[in-house]
């Protein structure tokens, strides 16, 4: 069993991150929520996780719910929802391997 199935290496990220600059131009690259944003999800005893929803908001412009998920894999979708992310572009995010 893998100890953290999340993780992967940064050259696997970048080559991921790569991959959709060169398929997606011209589109948002990356979000930020805040730590207390994510913090709240949590903050119900039943989340164990958090799932992300891609959506389109009034602007058109791509966007990204987060969901707080129980242990059977539920969405805790009477509790906390979070959007309203800062988008790259227009934040300025300095060059690293992620998104360069």
């Amino acid at each position: 069993m893998i100890a953290n199935p999340h993780h992967i290496t940064l050259a696997a990220a970048a080559e991921l991150t790569k991959n959709f600059r060169d398929t997606n131009p011209g589109e948002i690259l990356a979000g930020r929520f805040s730590k207390a944003a994510v913090e709240e999800l949590f903050l119900d005893p039943l989340s164990v996780g958090m799932r992300a929803y891609n959506g389109i908001n009034a602007a058109g412009e791509q966007s990204l719910v987060l969901v707080g998920v129980d242990a059977a894999g539920n969405d805790l979708y009477n509790g906390p929802l979070k959007d309203y992310w800062e988008t790259s572009p227009p934040e300025t995010i300095a060059p690293n391997p992620l998104n360069s």
